[in-house]
């Protein structure tokens, strides 16, 4: 077995298993291994400021109880409950982790869902905040996912823009280009194509001193997080504004997420969770894909003892889903009348982005960097923008010369 993670460096060995970046696919949709130093030209972006996301130690811990187990099978779930032999209808889908998820194509639109790879539109909210970014590694195009949380900003993985560790300008990724609601390879989807620039990471992530995964360092890390700037439209109906404002915005959570409720064998911690992404392996990558999982909070160290935390789905999702949104109640709100209840934290939030998932075929599960306190930011908070990383990095972002009108 092995775990996948996105872009460059292709391998790693963790707990046995290999690990690469899950972004690691050109526009063609094939597995790319880079080697050797990258021809970059120079870069406008500039990092973060440094004061506002450098690390402050000591850790937080996130949970309040930490799980048991990682895995839970069917079977063992069935002894623990009254349900008895309704648990034996297998889920539509489920990996050899016994994880159980289901995935289908998004097709949100009025008109019937076509079977044609290039035909589905995804023309509605809120799935038309979602898109496929593009960017460039040398003269290469690579693929990822990435959501719009402000009406100008978009939110996807840090290993989606840079070469975690370079420690200089040359790790910046290039050519940013975010296409909302992609669905066809020539016009792109019904919004077309926007510019993306200001590309902003965790200082942590920059210089290499993230905390990661023993035998995973540089994939399955704290602050696999980024964003950017997107160009409002140039032209035709919606020239001059922003695209938030014309498809919609999922923010993202802006405290922790303490819905992680135990599972009826109270076993593991786990969030219902909505995960959209481009993968290239599900109609080659031109169709945006949903994946709805129990979402599991963990716990890891790195290579020095050092804890580390994470969010874990089961997902067939692979390369070219990397910094796609995992989403809590995922939908549109209904008005609910004073005879029934929503219940705490109902309101729809990205949790997590992709950040790296299992190799092997027929696993299924994938990772993302926990939002919130961690071991780089235990106590830090940044108002309205969030808490932990989230926070600062939305801080950051939003707080930068000329960020104004795209955090709106």
């Amino acid at each position: 077995m092995g775990y996948l993670r996105g872009l460059i460096l292709c391998v790693t060995v963790f707990c046995g298993l290999q690990i690469v970046w899950l972004d690691s696919v050109n526009a063609s949709g094939r597995a790319k291994t880079i080697t050797g130093p990258l021809d970059f030209s120079a870069q406008s972006f500039g990092l973060t400021p440094q004061d506002a996301l450098e690390a402050k130690p000591p850790p937080r811990r996130i949970l309040s109880k930490k799980p048991k187990s990682n895995l839970v099978t069917i079977e063992k779930m069935r002894k623990k409950t009254s349900i008895g032999s309704s648990l034996a209808v297998s889920p539509k889908a489920y990996g050899s982790a016994n994880y159980a998820y289901t995935a289908a194509r998004v097709a949100n639109t009025s008109a019937p869902a076509s079977t044609a790879v290039l035909d589905s539109p995804v023309s509605g909210r809120p799935f038309s905040a979602v898109g496929k970014l593009y960017f460039k590694i040398g003269t290469k195009t690579y693929v990822c996912t990435a959501t719009l949380v402000r009406t100008g900003i978009i939110l996807t993985a840090a290993h989606c823009v840079f070469d975690f560790g370079t420690n200089s300008s040359s790790g910046w990724y290039k050519t940013f280009t975010f296409c909302p609601a992609h669905n066809k390879s020539g016009s792109f989807g019904p919004y077309g194509c926007l510019p993306a620039s200001n590309p902003t990471i965790i200082t942590s992530y920059y210089n290499g001193t993230d905390i990661c995964l023993d035998g995973a360092e540089g994939v399955a890390c704290d602050n696999d997080i980024a964003t950017l700037r997107v160009a409002p439209f140039s032209s035709g109906a919606n020239k001059g504004k922003y695209a938030g404002a014309v498809v919609g915005t999922i923010p993202a959570v802006t405290d922790e997420y303490y819905s992680f409720t135990p599972d009826i064998s109270e076993n593991y911690y786990y969030a219902q969770v909505t995960q959209l992404g481009y993968p290239a392996a599900f109609d080659s990558g031109l169709q945006m894909q949903r994946t709805d999982a129990p979402a599991v909070p963990l716990y890891g160290y790195s290579s020095d003892g050092t804890e580390t935390y994470y969010v874990q789905l089961p997902s067939a999702q692979t390369g070219g889903s990397s910094g796609g949104p995992w989403i809590v109640n995922f939908g549109t709100k209904p008005s609910v009348s004073s005879s029934a209840s929503l219940g705490s934290e109902s309101a729809m939030r990205i949790m997590g982005v992709t950040s790296w998932g299992y190799t092997t075929v027929g696993v299924n599960v994938q990772g993302a960097s926990h939002f919130g306190y961690n071991t780089e930011f235990p106590d830090n908070t940044y108002g309205t923008y969030g808490v932990g990383n989230i926070g600062a990095l939305l801080y950051a972002t939003c707080t930068a010369s000329g960020a104004t009108n795209f955090c709106k």
